[in-house]
């Protein structure tokens, strides 16, 4: 988020720089999840961002087009060394920060993730690298302590191509002998509406990868741009008609925050509003030397948030991320540490290190020095070291243990008519938990923590997966002519499955297991969507397929396993349960297997990859059954009909309600939803009474 681009106290608009303070503010109650706990829960904090696009636009505009007016060019050399002067100290400090942080905190896999994300951003590229991965900006399990520099990334990108633009539009005015501000303004327009069309095209498409683009955000800088080139029009605005503008302006970003949500794909159509309102809050104050900005915002506490908002937006989302894995999210002590944490890191980084810079001869020609000139001072690397020792120290602060809700007890959860040996396989579970649930350390695990989040090659084979491309793979695990077949059907927690299912049957050369699974496509015939928000297309055509190819292979078992489902598309939290619960019926009904077998998720938790860690323990990493969760196992078996519902509560979680993140000496997930292979494999005992009890003389002794 870039700053004005000359330090002097005179340059700055009270009223900008309250508005710097409203978006960084929605920004991080935003990721605090504090501005969802309000009434109405708003989701849309995030808008803040696209205001301070906005911010920029307009005075990196101002600057560039009084320039190109005045001179008929533009000095690229001082443009960028001012660029560089206002964003690479503070980026390059916590972005240092943060990778110290990280091997500090994190096992040696995430930091040197950390490591290369922080590359990525300080190349100004990290928008490209999540786009390039699919990230959902929305629905991270496991966040890159780097995300929020995709904004810097964007901004960056714009404004290699923004000068060039200008001072040829200038240019080529010149040359025609005509008045350059239409010629700008009929650029800007140009510009404005490719963006904006291209946002709303891209947003429809395939919303993951539009949300960190630059050409989808192109039009917010232009908006205000095109504010900067009308400046001199605004000197008419009669005083009373600003104020009335400037309180719209703030009463309607409000409203934005309750009316825009994730689940609507952004930005899309609807950016335009949080732009254009701070596009009209920005026209209010413009060309008037009368302050327009309302209470509170035009109180000096609310100014100084607007002055260091730049490192506010740095600082505050690694210290977020390094608070949540450390101590209970969301906790009042989270709460308050990460409040605490970021404002006296900003306020100290912001005194110390950008007003040193600004302050500095660094990248300043000699004749234009300011009077306090001096070379960056010493403090600014001081910071740089006191800034790591302060997030090192903050790390070692977490140790608090998550709490956990009562649950059924496990003979409650395995019904009375469940065989003995059953209940025996699920008790010899149940004491591995309990030894497990007083560890306090990570070592002695297999496998080792550090790799408990890699997928190992084991007994799936290449054509075992469908991704999201491929429609049509299909393998059968062990003796091909064996006359009795188990079939495996669903998304990648059915495959998740597979090592325990093997395990189940290896022994015995009467049996192979057949897959039928693909990457995020469930065997509830429901619509999902794909990674980048459109419409998975390739999942209805796979499910069909594989329904009638089961149907054609006459197995004598067959295996429904999905993740759970936290949202479909256009439907609410209430209803997701409910139109799971249509799509087992509707799959069912294909099905012509007489039984078939439906495994409920595995309980989810915390990621082993950010929740495990060098100041952690396993009892920090437990979770414990959600409401979600109940609710679709209670809709999934009442409309069950004729297939079994297996119940994996009691494979997995203590009578107490908690669900530990090692059991035996096996860490359980290799991330917030599937088991890792040998926690998998750990349950062939179970797999074998509970899901084979009809096949258990075919199966023979285990």
């Amino acid at each position: 988020m870039s700053q004005p681009t000359r330090p002097s106290k005179n340059t700055r608009r009270a009223d900008i720089q309250a508005l710097r303070a409203l978006a960084v503010l929605l920004v991080i109650l935003d990721h605090m999840g504090l501005l969802q706990r309000l009434p109405g829960h708003p989701e849309g904090g995030f808008i803040g961002v696209d205001i301070f696009f906005v911010i920029s636009g307009f005075l990196i505009t101002s600057t560039l087009v009084r320039e190109a007016t005045a001179r008929g060019r533009i000095s690229y050399r001082a443009f960028y060394a001012r660029r560089a002067r206002r964003i690479l100290p503070m980026a390059a400090l916590v972005a240092m920060s943060s990778v110290i942080a990280s091997f500090i905190v994190f096992w040696p896999g995430r930091a040197w993730s950390s490591l290369l994300e922080g590359l990525w951003s300080m190349l100004f590229v990290s928008n490209v690298q999540f786009a390039l991965k699919n990230t959902d900006y929305f629905a991270q399990s496991t966040p890159s302590i780097f995300q929020h520099y995709w904004s810097l990334s964007v901004e960056e990108q714009f404004y290699v191509a923004w000068p060039v633009l200008i001072t040829l539009t200038v240019l080529l005015s010149i040359r025609l002998r005509r008045r350059s501000a239409p010629f700008v303004v009929g650029m800007m327009a140009v510009v404005g509406l490719l963006s904006f069309g291209w946002a709303c095209v891209h947003t429809a498409v395939s919303p993951s990868s539009a949300y960190f683009s630059t050409l989808t955000r192109g039009f917010e800088f232009v908006v205000g741009g095109l504010v900067a080139v009308a400046a001199d029009k605004l000197r008419s605005v009669p005083q009373p008609l600003r104020s009335v503008l400037s309180l719209g302006a703030v009463l309607g970003i409000a409203a934005s925050v309750f009316l825009i949500t994730p689940d609507g794909g952004f930005p899309g159509p609807l950016a335009i509003l949080p732009a254009g309102l701070a596009a009209i809050f920005i026209a209010a104050g413009t060309g008037t030397a009368e302050r327009v900005a309302v209470w509170p915002l035009n109180t000096r506490p609310i100014g100084y948030v607007g002055d260091i908002s730049y490192s506010l937006y740095l600082w505050h989302w690694p210290v977020i991320v390094l608070f949540g894995v450390l101590i209970p999210p969301n906790s009042m002590v989270s709460l308050v540490l990460v409040l605490a944490v970021t404002a006296g890191l900003s306020a100290a980084s912001y005194r110390w290190v950008e007003q040193s810079v600004l302050k500095s001869n660094w990248l300043r020609p000699e004749s234009k020095a300011a009077k306090r000139s001096s070379e960056v001072r010493p403090v600014a690397v001081i910071g740089l070291m006191t800034a790591s020792l302060l997030l090192a120290t903050a790390a070692l602060a977490g140790a608090t243990v998550y709490t956990q809700r009562s649950h059924p007890t496990v003979g409650e959860l395995l019904g009375t008519k469940t065989p003995a040996a059953i209940n025996s396989a699920v008790e010899s579970l149940q004491v591995e938990m309990l030894t497990a649930s007083e560890r306090n350390t990570w070592n002695g695990l297999t496998p080792s923590i550090e790799t408990a989040h890699e997928i190992v090659d084991g007994v799936l084979t290449d054509d075992c997966w469908n991704d999201r491309e491929s429609v049509r793979n299909h393998c059968i695990i062990g003796p091909s002519s064996a006359p009795n077949s188990l079939v495996v059907f669903g998304d990648s927690m059915a495959m998740n499955w597979v090592p325990g299912l093997w395990a189940a049957l290896k022994d015995n050369p009467e049996w192979n297991l057949s897959v039928y699974a693909k990457v995020g496509c469930p065997y509830a015939d429901v619509p999902v969507l794909d990674t980048d928000g459109s419409m998975y297309e390739n999942c209805d055509e796979f499910r069909d397929w594989a329904v009638s190819e089961i149907d054609g292979e006459h197995p004598e078992a067959i295996v429904l396993a999905s993740a759970l489902k936290k949202s479909l598309p256009g439907a609410s939290a209430e209803e997701l349960p409910r139109l799971w619960a249509e799509g087992v019926t509707r799959t069912l009904s294909q099905i012509e297997y007489e039984s078939p077998i439906i495994l409920t998720a595995p309980p989810e938790g915390p990621s082993l990859l950010s929740c495990a860690n060098r100041f952690s323990n396993p009892k920090m990493c437990e979770s414990s059954i959600t409401a979600l969760w109940l609710a679709t196992t209670e809709a999934t078996e009442s409309a069950a009909g004729k297939a079994r519902l297996v119940d994996v509560r009691p494979w997995f979680c203590l009578p107490d309600g908690r669900c530990p993140a090692v059991i035996g000496t096996i860490p359980t997930r290799r991330d917030t939803v599937h088991m890792t292979d040998a926690y998998s494999a750990r349950l062939a005992p179970v797999l074998r009474e509970v899901l084979f009890q009809r096949e258990a003389a075919l199966l023979g002794p285990a």
